[in-house]
């Protein structure tokens, strides 16, 4: 059983894959692998897609935009609402030119 097979495995039987194990199978990606280590990433491909493994970056970019998200909700509601339509009022008396 080759590095990658092994990552995998972890991976699909704790239902999680860490940022360290993503970086280790891109690494091992970069150099050459067996057909059961491919087959074996493959096969975590599919488990990943099917929401059955967590990746913790994915988890890390949906935390963070939803954390910006609240972030411009709070923002939005401190800031004054602008009313709809036209906001024109002289300051001071228009003269017309004749």
């Amino acid at each position: 059983m080759g590095a990658m097979h092994k990552i995998v495995k972890q991976a699909i039987t704790s239902g999680f894959l860490s940022i360290e194990a993503e970086n280790q199978l891109r690494q091992l990606l970069r150099n050459k692998y067996d057909r059961e280590d491919f087959t074996a990433f493959m096969t975590l491909q599919a488990e990943a897609m099917e929401g059955r493994v967590k990746q913790e970056s994915r988890q890390l970019v949906r935390s963070k935009a939803l954390e910006n998200q609240d972030q411009n909700l709070k923002r939005e509601s401190r800031e004054p609402a602008i009313a709809q339509g036209n906001n024109f009022q002289p300051t001071s008396r228009m003269a017309i030119a004749s």
